[in-house]
């Protein structure tokens, strides 16, 4: 009687298991794969620039090391005096480059042995912050004026960039959703919620970029205009469609 209550025991226990098995599959088989429906968004913002950035160099020659630091010692001093007497903060200045290096002969039709030092070369950049763009053009005349023989660089800023470039995210990613709307309802079907998002890039564009201004003899003052700085960004969103 005993083994008769244990073997029907274990013949319920497989029923049940098979029952459960064939549950899952069902399960399995009514699931349809999720539909999905991928956009991409962008926006471009434009704003005018609120501070400056503009780098200066100067370079200097000599017949020793010391003799080219010596004179790009003197005339950067002259340089940096000439601009904070622009009202330019010294902690708006600062060294982004320093370089004594020596100079070749590089005679193509030298054969014998290593090109020989003829000189050597001396290289200071420093890099002026102002916040006030009229006084841009008048900041590199005075550079210029001391002895700064390269304005190498002039990059526009914007205080608020980081708030601004949340403002382009947020509109590309209204861009997407707009996108996806007219798709879905082109289609006939119901948009659902978005499943994925990628940021795909974020970037200002800056109008200072390519300016590079030299020494010039009895040169006009400097017109610097600083137009527009231009934030792109772009999303791509996947979203469920029904």
């Amino acid at each position: 009687m005993k083994r008769l209550s244990v073997l029907i025991l274990i013949l319920i226990l497989l029923l049940s298991a098979s029952a459960l098995v064939h549950a899952q599959s069902a399960a399995i088989n009514n699931t349809s794969p999720v539909r999905t429906l991928t956009v991409q968004g962008s926006s471009h913002l434009e704003t005018v620039p609120d501070e400056a950035f503009i780098t200066i160099a100067v370079i200097t020659n000599g017949s020793s090391a010391n003799a080219a630091a010596a004179e790009n010692a003197r005339i950067t001093a002259a340089v940096q005096d000439k601009v904070m007497f622009l009202n330019i903060d010294k902690n708006n200045i600062r060294t982004t480059q320093y370089m004594v290096s020596p100079v070749y002969n590089n005679d193509a039709g030298k054969t014998d042995g290593a090109p020989a030092i003829i000189g050597y070369k001396a290289t200071n950049a420093i890099q002026v912050k102002v916040d006030d763009m009229t006084s841009i053009g008048k900041l590199i005349d005075s550079a210029l004026s001391a002895g700064a023989n390269q304005v190498t660089n002039i990059r526009f800023s914007k205080k608020e960039e980081a708030d601004l470039k949340q403002q382009a995210l947020k509109a590309a990613i209204r861009d997407a959703s707009q996108k996806a709307s007219a798709i879905s309802s082109a289609l006939g079907t119901h948009l659902g919620k978005p499943i994925a998002v990628t940021e795909d890039n974020i970037s200002l564009q800056n109008p200072g970029d390519s300016l590079m201004f030299k020494s010039l003899a009895a040169a006009p003052a400097t017109p610097v205009m600083p137009g527009e700085l231009q934030i792109n960004a772009s999303v791509t969103v996947v979203y469920e469609i029904e």
